[in-house]
């Protein structure tokens, strides 16, 4: 891969995990989540379905991306595998930065 999709990749996997981070959020803190939007829980919740379907709708489509890319040797099925997860780390500090600011 180039330079240049390397940092489409990292940024579109930042993103992603930042949205997942989203999802976490509304899910365990619903009343923080709503105090942080200045609306109701019950928008929290309805706004929850959406977002969901936003993240799934993201990521088959950035999958599907991946399913056609047809690996040659296990270095190349090992990268793909490693990008197609490369959200979880961005995911995870988001996860750890609102649990020390927010405890």
């Amino acid at each position: 891969m180039h330079r240049k999709s390397l940092l489409k990749l990292n940024l579109f996997s930042c993103l992603y995990g930042f949205l997942l981070f989203v999802l976490t959020f509304m899910i365990f803190q619903p009343y923080r989540a709503a105090a942080i939007l200045n609306s109701s829980v019950e928008l929290v919740s309805k706004g929850f379905f959406f977002v969901a379907i936003l993240a799934a709708v993201i990521y088959m489509s950035f999958m599907s991306r991946f399913a056609r890319q047809r690996p040659q040797d296990w270095k190349a099925a090992l990268a793909i595998a490693l990008y197609a997860v490369l959200w979880f780390p961005y995911w995870l500090l988001f996860v750890l930065i609102a649990y020390y600011l927010l405890r």
